[in-house]
């Protein structure tokens, strides 16, 4: 599709952030789906988060993927935070909502155990260990936290 004064604009910031296979993946579903969007990669400096996030979402962006090193940042820029996103301390989705400003979500956990659930079921007590506690790490724990009355290792 052509990008046009109507294509809606999402992306990924990080930094570093030029590896990221996210516009490529994001960018097919779109022309796969016929969404008039178009998906970029954005690189902040480590100590400017919250001002490249304000002029992106002032300059039209719709919605925002966190990597790393700003997940923290991303909380903390949010206006408002969902559930999944208060329990992790942690946010990788920023979205605009009109009337609400700037949404914070955290999809790391439910991500992560949707994949695995015929593993770790819901409800289930098996413990878990966790090799790293980057921003992804919040996630993870909190969500295995809701759904699962085990152990958490890390």
């Amino acid at each position: 599709m052509p990008i046009t004064a109507k294509t809606a604009l999402y992306g990924v910031i990080g930094h570093p952030i030029s590896h990221s296979l996210s516009p490529v993946i994001h960018n097919q579903w779109f022309e796969k789906y016929q969404i008039d969007a178009a998906y970029l990669a954005f690189t902040a400096p480590v100590d400017g988060f919250a001002d490249t996030a304000h002029g992106l979402f002032n300059a039209g962006l719709k919605g925002l993927n966190v990597t790393a090193p700003f997940k923290a940042d991303a909380f903390d820029f949010a206006d408002h935070k969902t559930e999944a996103a208060l329990r992790a301390g942690a946010v990788n989705t920023l979205y605009l909502n009109e009337k609400e400003g700037i949404i914070g979500h955290n999809t790391d956990g439910a991500g992560f155990f949707k994949s695995i659930e015929k593993v770790i079921p819901s409800g289930s007590e098996k413990n878990i260990a966790l090799i790293g506690a980057g921003g992804a790490a919040c996630g993870l724990v909190a969500e295995f936290l809701t759904i699962s009355a085990g152990k958490v290792f890390l």
